[in-house]
C-alpha cells in the first residue's frame, strides 16, 4: 500500500499536466472559430455531464473498485481530448467536453477514496490531511508546469499543447495499471444502483449536518474559483497582455496554490472547517469585486489569488468528508460533494458568459462577486439563527 501513495502522486501529476488550459480560449478562437461565449457553452455541457455522472461513478468506485475506475477515467479522458484536438465545430468540442466530464467524474471521489483507504490500511488515516494536501499540491504543480509548456508550445504550433496532453494521459494509464486495489469494506447492491445511491446520501444528510453546511459554502467558493480560470484570459486580453505569457502567469498562480495545498495543514489547523470555508468565501467575493471594479493590474493580481483559495481549502473539505463516512460509501459521498459544486458552476458560468458578451469581463466579475456575497451572507445568517435556536 505504501507504493500506492507514490503512484497516486505520479498519476495525479500526469492527468493534471493540462497544456491546453492556459491557451484554450485562443485555441477555440483561432483553430475552431469560437467565441468566449461558445467556449462557456462547452464548459456548461462539461459541467452537466459531470453532474449526471458524478454520484453514479462514485457509487461505481465503491462497488466495482478504485483501480478499475481510475483506469477507465484515463481512457475516457484520452478520448475526450482527442475529440478536441481534431474538432472543427462547436458540436465537436461539446462532444469532447462531455467525454472529459465523464473522466473527471470518474476521478473526483475515486482518487481521494483510494488514497484514504491506502492510508487506512497502513494505519496512517490520521495523516490524511497532510497526504491529501501533498497530492492536491502536486495537482496544482502539474497545472503550473503544463501552463508553462502549453504557452510555449502554442507559439510553435497551436495543436502541440493538446498532443502533449494526450501523451501525458497515456502515461497516466500505464501508471494506473501498477496501483494495488486497497482493502475496504464492500457491500452488495441493495435493490438497484439508484436506490443504493439514495440510501447513501440520505444517511450522510441525516448523520452529518456539518457536512451539508461545508458543502454549500464550498459550492459558492469553489465554483467561483473555477470561473476565475476562464475569466483570466479575457481579462488579460483587455489589459493587452501578450498571449505568449499567459502560461507563465497561470503557472505562477498554480505554484502558489500548490504550496498552499501542500503546507496548508500547518495553517489554521485548529480552526473548524466551517469557519475556514466561510473565510475563503468572503475572500473569493472580495477578489471578484476588486477585479470587477475596473480592468486594472490591481484586479489582475487579485484574480491570481483565486487558485490559492482552492489550493488551501480543498484538502480541508476532503478531510472532513473522509472522517465523516465509512470506506464502503466514501467515494459516493465525495462525488456528491463535487456534484453540488458542479451544479453551482452551471448558472454562474452562463451568467458570466452572457454578461461578458454584452459588456466586458469586469462587469461579469462585479456581478458574480455581488451575487456570491449576497448568497453567502444570507446562508451564514440563516445558519447562525438556526444554531442559536438549537
Amino acid at each position: 500500500m505504501q507504493r500506492n501513495l507514490h503512484l497516486l502522486n505520479i498519476y495525479t501529476f500526469l492527468t493534471n499536466f493540462v497544456c491546453l488550459l492556459p491557451v484554450i480560449v485562443p485555441f477555440y478562437r483561432d483553430e475552431i472559430g469560437l467565441s468566449f461565449g461558445d467556449f462557456l457553452i462547452g464548459e456548461t455541457i462539461f459541467a452537466v455531464m459531470v453532474i449526471i455522472c458524478e454520484v453514479p461513478t462514485g457509487w461505481l468506485a465503491d462497488i466495482w473498485g478504485r483501480k478499475r475506475c481510475i483506469l477507465l477515467a484515463s481512457v475516457t479522458g484520452f478520448i475526450g481530448y482527442a475529440c478536441i484536438a481534431f474538432a472543427d465545430t462547436l458540436l465537436h468540442t461539446i462532444i469532447g467536453q462531455a467525454i472529459i466530464g465523464i473522466a473527471v467524474s470518474l476521478h473526483s471521489g475515486t482518487l481521494n477514496a483510494c488514497l484514504y483507504d491506502s492510508l487506512l490500511s497502513l494505519g496512517k488515516a490520521g495523516e490524511c490531511r497532510r497526504y491529501e494536501g501533498l497530492r492536491h499540491g502536486i495537482n496544482l504543480y502539474a497545472v503550473a508546469a503544463g501552463s508553462i509548456a502549453g504557452g510555449l508550445l502554442y507559439q510553435v504550433d497551436h495543436h502541440l499543447p493538446v498532443y502533449v496532453e494526450l501523451g501525458a494521459i497515456a502515461l497516466a494509464f500505464i501508471v494506473g495499471t501498477q496501483l494495488q486495489e486497497p482493502p475496504r469494506l464492500t457491500r452488495e447492491v441493495e435493490k438497484n444502483p439508484f436506490h443504493d445511491v439514495a440510501v447513501t446520501l440520505r444517511l450522510a444528510i441525516r448523520e452529518q449536518r456539518q457536512l451539508i453546511t461545508l458543502t454549500v459554502l464550498a459550492a459558492l467558493a469553489f465554483s467561483t474559483t473555477k470561473l476565475f480560470l476562464w475569466a483570466q484570459q479575457p481579462y488579460y486580453s483587455a489589459l493587452r497582455i501578450p498571449e505568449g505569457v499567459y502560461g507563465f502567469i497561470l503557472a505562477g498562480a498554480m505554484l502558489s496554490a500548490g504550496l498552499a495545498s501542500q503546507f496548508g495543514d500547518r495553517i489554521l489547523f485548529r480552526v473548524s472547517g466551517q469557519t475556514v470555508m466561510a473565510a475563503l468565501l468572503a475572500l473569493v467575493a472580495g477578489i471578484c469585486l476588486l477585479s470587477g471594479y475596473a480592468i486594472s493590474y490591481v484586479g489582475f493580481f487579485a484574480l491570481l489569488l483565486g487558485p490559492l483559495t482552492w489550493g488551501f481549502g480543498w484538502p480541508r473539505l476532503q478531510e472532513v468528508v473522509n472522517h465523516a463516512v465509512g470506506s464502503e460509501r466514501r467515494a459516493t459521498v465525495l462525488s456528491s460533494v463535487n456534484l453540488v459544486i458542479s451544479l453551482s458552476f452551471i448558472p454562474f458560468s452562463l451568467l458570466l458568459g452572457w454578461i461578458e458578451h454584452d459588456h466586458e469581463i469586469a462587469r461579469s466579475l462585479l456581478v458574480q462577486g455581488g451575487l456570491i456575497a449576497l448568497l453567502g451572507s444570507v446562508f451564514w445568517i440563516w445558519l447562525q439563527i438556526r444554531t442559536d435556536r438549537s
